[in-house]
């Protein structure tokens, strides 16, 4: 009898709890052989391994890098009145910007005496330019506020005068401190530690309770409402929405009012925009990584090149129209949460692109396949000898965590260690999501240590949130544990995160331009000697 009632008493109650379905986004521009969205490519090796290569033969290997380096001054942002295919140039892959930024760093050193101004074990002397790097930004929900305090207390300690970001890539929240970092404004900054510090869990994300009903709703939690924290940071919503009733066409300084990150990040990519000040002499480009559902590939977006794309100079002639700003605020939020869509825990994201034919697809979380991406590095950055660094950053702890109560303590935190609770529960939900921590875990040390796999000697940097548990934060409201082992975004908890990772950039020193606030991976001549 009860096996018989059970399953209609759920069905009844999950009857009031229908699923939300996938958040939909338009973004024009973002499919095809020329779009903001590129597969990642495939190394030799995975080509061999997949039957890509003929039997028995080496797979070819990739292209030299004057090849690489030649489409690369075509594929240049538009910055002046030069002719290009529909008033727009080739969209830069992210291999191509990565040798783009190659190409300005030593274009400033024949400038500048010393750019790249690396001693022995990579201190520094004094540099007369910021050393060109690139950092790698992985995912990891609410830890990604001990990256958003780090990043915005290293920026306000100048650590952009010694190093500018040329390439920043970012899966999940590290897509979301992308498109701040990229934007790279003193009020990004401030703006990327205020999203970290959310006043509850709702103002992001409508959780699900109890934590079962993922059975039924098909997620954990509905992101509708990070959709509007993320569109409203990259333009106001009010002048948006204005332009949208009159429809006639804007100007580059209303543009630039009413979507002012988005303008930021167009500069910084090396567009000029009328308004801002001039482009810096050396680019930024942003990338974010997601995963295509159907057929499972690695897919790379180019962020800075929406941006840039509403500022061509044939786009300035004309007038930008109200849509084309509507687009490239929804292909940017779009991109952003689709990195964020990790199955079973948040709402599904769908990307249509209308010039495509506006086709649907369902995108994951692009930790799904790895933690940080940055295609074909071995290529250029095999020795010491290249003194272009590559820094890290870790949304999270490295370490497996258990959850326990201290002898005397009514609260239960979380603390590195093995969980013999798992030992002795058969429920699936928990089963599951233990299984995914280990899985997150290894793709997260994983996808750093393979950096240094294809990149032996050269200088890469890195940071985690490892022990956090026992750190005191200065913000009275933080506290540094979770109040409930199901919250997604716990807001006393990111609060102490942040604080966290400000106090981990204070260790940086100016003796060093701030380059101890890092730990230095060890290359593999170290290890050899040791």
């Amino acid at each position: 009898m009860i096996r018989r009632v059970f399953p209609l008493a759920l069905s009844l109650f999950a009857a009031g709890c229908s699923t939300t379905g996938p958040i939909a986004f338009e973004c024009r521009g973002l499919e095809g052989d020329k779009g903001y969205a590129q597969p990642q490519p495939q190394s030799a090796y995975v080509r061999q391994i997949r039957g890509q290569a003929r039997p028995g033969a080496l797979p070819r290997p990739p292209a030299g890098l004057a090849e690489m380096m030649a489409p690369v001054e075509a594929a240049a942002p538009v910055q002046g009145s030069a002719p290009v295919e529909d008033g727009k140039a080739p969209v830069l892959t992210l291999e191509q910007a990565l040798q783009q930024s190659e190409q300005e760093a030593k274009a400033v050193e024949k400038a500048t005496v010393n750019a790249h101004a690396f001693a022995e074990g990579w201190s520094f002397t004094t540099p007369n330019q910021p050393i060109s790097a690139d950092l790698l930004l992985s995912g990891g929900g609410q830890w990604g506020a001990y990256g958003a305090g780090f990043l915005s207390r290293l920026h306000a300690k100048g650590f952009d005068r010694n190093y500018h970001f040329g390439t920043v890539t970012g899966v999940s929240t590290g897509a979301f401190q992308a498109l701040f970092v990229g934007a790279g404004g003193d009020e990004d900054f401030r703006a990327l530690s205020a999203v970290y510090a959310p006043p509850s869990e709702a103002y992001l994300v409508r959780r699900y309770r109890p934590t079962m009903l993922a059975a039924v709703t098909g997620e954990m939690a509905a992101i509708a409402r990070l959709r509007v924290r993320l569109e409203d940071a990259l333009c106001s919503r009010a002048l948006l929405a204005q332009s949208l009733k009159v429809g006639q066409s804007l100007s580059p300084e209303a543009v630039a009012a009413t979507c002012p990150m988005i303008a930021r990040l167009a500069r910084s990519g090396g567009t000029k925009v009328p308004g801002l000040p001039a482009p810096p002499a050396l680019s930024r480009n942003v990338f974010v990584g997601m995963v295509r559902a159907d057929d499972g590939e690695f897919m790379m977006a180019n962020a800075t090149r929406i941006a840039q794309d509403l500022f061509t100079a044939d786009a300035v002639r004309r007038g930008i129209s109200p849509a084309s700003v509507r687009n490239a605020q929804q292909c940017l939020a779009g991109i952003g949460l689709a990195s964020a869509a990790m199955p079973l825990f948040y709402q599904q994201v769908q990307i249509a692109d209308p010039g495509t034919g506006g086709k649907k697809r369902t995108y994951y979380d692009g930790g799904v396949r790895q933690s940080v991406f940055e295609a074909e590095l071995a290529q250029a950055r095999q020795s010491a000898e290249n003194k272009r660094p590559i820094f890290v950053l870790r949304n999270g702890p490295t370490a497996l965590l258990k959850r326990i109560r201290a002898p005397g303590s009514k609260v239960e935190r979380d603390v590195p260690g093995a969980d013999e609770k798992v030992n002795n529960t058969a429920n699936p939900l928990d089963a599951a999501m233990r299984a995914e921590k280990i899985v997150v875990n290894q793709v997260e040390v994983q996808s750093i240590a393979d950096l240094r796999l294809t990149n032996p000697d050269g200088p890469v940097y890195f940071t985690t949130a490892d022990g956090f548990h026992d750190f005191t934060p200065s913000s009275p409201r933080a506290f540094c544990a979770k109040r409930n082992k199901d919250i997604m975004f716990d807001d006393l908890f990111m609060l102490c995160l942040r604080d966290y990772g400000a106090a981990y950039a204070d260790r940086g020193t100016s003796e060093t331009l701030l380059l101890d606030a890092w730990t230095r991976l060890v290359t593999a001549q170290e290890l050899k000697r040791r």
